[in-house]
């Protein structure tokens, strides 16, 4: 009677064990997949209620709420939350991998002045330097503390430029005169924006180069020389324009 009775605890045991093991096992897995798709997708972890909550933060902040019911639909491609708010007719999109937030109204507004200022310094602009054309991407950072002025959002803004310069220089001063050209933009623009990235195309007679820095605190004529590349793949119009520059 003995050893039946301790057969069964062992058993009773043994069984214990055995919903345990399958239990950390599960979890491991689950783990697994989720460390996956933030590696592989930036996707994150309860990301659809993260951005609700998020969302709804911000439109009530600086439009005084939703007006209905927002479902974030994940966007694989570009790793974003984007909810369509019907009673303001706009997207809003979030980057939980980033901490930012998109607002078409407010990147729009924000676009509009910039290109009214660049504008301004297309015309001021002498000399055989040419500012051929800019645009500027804004998003919000998404700390939880907005205003109805969107001068007054803390904002992440993205430069796109493209500079043309005609004058006779030799190459190794390419890369410096890139550098130099797009930190005047930058410093002419002033306070009114926060551009801590870039990316710019810059022409003269020797070639094209590219300039990209994303997400820094401050962008300097060092910082910009730093990530300054020449560009060995150009289409067949830029080879054109290389021959007119080298006439």
């Amino acid at each position: 009677m003995i050893k039946i009775i301790s057969f069964r605890r062992l058993l009773n045991w043994y069984e214990q064990i055995d919903k345990k093991l399958i239990r950390r096992i599960r979890t491991i897995i689950y783990i697994a997949i989720a460390l996956y798709l933030y590696s592989v997708i930036n996707f994150v972890p309860f990301g659809s209620i993260i951005a609700k909550e998020k969302i709804e933060n911000y439109l009530e902040q600086v439009y005084g709420g939703s007006g209905g019911k927002i479902t974030p639909m994940y966007d694989v491609l570009n790793s974003n939350y984007d909810v369509h708010v019907s009673s303001l007719d706009r997207k809003i999109r979030i980057d939980l991998h980033h901490n930012k937030i998109d607002d078409e109204s407010v990147m729009e507004d924000f676009e509009k002045e910039f290109q009214h200022d660049f504008r301004n310094l297309q015309q001021s602009q002498v000399g055989n330097i040419e500012l051929k054309h800019a645009y500027l991407y804004t998003s919000i950072v998404a700390n939880g503390r907005y205003s109805k002025d969107i001068y007054k959002l803390k904002t992440s803004q993205k430069l796109y430029l493209s500079v043309m310069n005609r004058n006779k220089i030799p190459e190794n001063e390419s890369k410096k005169n890139a550098a130099k050209i797009t930190k005047d933009v930058i410093d002419k623009l002033g306070n009114k924006y926060n551009i801590n990235s870039l990316q710019v195309i810059y022409t003269d007679k020797n070639g094209l180069f590219e300039i990209i820095i994303r997400d820094e605190k401050t962008i300097t004529e060092r910082k910009l020389l730093r990530h300054t590349s020449k560009m060995d793949r150009i289409g067949s119009e830029d080879e054109n324009l290389l021959r007119e520059l080298n006439k």
